[in-house]
């Protein structure tokens, strides 16, 4: 049963050490195996043959100036995900951009998060300088990137994404509603 496998869980579960040692409470529930050169998550990626999808291990990502490594709690399936599958012939991308997260580990310069707070994400990465910046419209940024297409995406046990495209989801509401915070907000934002 589920109860009993769960303990075996715990009873058996290595000591973690590495760059997360004593942030034991905040480290991933679902946690892949050590590798011999570093920590290693799941993730599902392109496999560059058409609709073809695989499950793999990939390095733990590290987060660079001002962004957030996140670790995803639910992640939705998007039109765009499904379409960019079957059109890709590019092996090794991890697609994936309408999500909820909680935070793990802030990086160099970013202020105000604290490991274990939930999120969904803005999945897009812009300059932040342009006139489509500074007009309220990062999505129209000619540097702009997207979370599961220019940069790995969400459909991996951890991410980073940009600080500033973090917000924070209450207490109310779980982590399957959160990941369709994204889709609502361009539905809104359509109207």
């Amino acid at each position: 049963d589920l109860e009993a496998a769960h303990r075996f869980a715990e009873r058996t579960r290595p000591q973690m050490g590495g760059r997360h040692a004593g942030t034991v409470a905040t480290r991933p529930a679902v946690r892949t195996r050590r590798l011999w050169y570093a920590w290693a998550m799941r993730a599902v990626i392109t496999q560059g043959s058409h609709t073809t999808l695989a499950t793999t291990d990939l390095p733990d990502p590290t987060p660079g100036p001002g962004e957030l490594l996140v670790r995803v709690t639910a992640c939705g399936v998007c039109g765009s995900d499904l379409h960019l599958s079957d059109a890709l012939d590019v092996p090794g991308i991890v697609l994936g951009h309408e999500f909820a997260a909680e935070v793990l580990e802030a990086g160099p310069g970013v202020e105000g998060w604290s490991g274990g707070e939930r999120i969904a994400a803005f999945p897009i990465v812009s300059c932040g300088t342009c006139a489509w910046c500074a007009a309220g419209s990062p999505s129209k940024c000619a540097q702009a990137n997207q979370l599961g297409l220019g940069r790995p995406g969400a459909f991996a046990q951890l991410t980073t994404m940009a600080a500033d495209g973090a917000y924070r989801l209450p207490a109310s509401l779980g982590d399957d509603l959160g990941a369709l915070v994204e889709p609502l907000a361009v539905a809104h934002h359509a109207l």
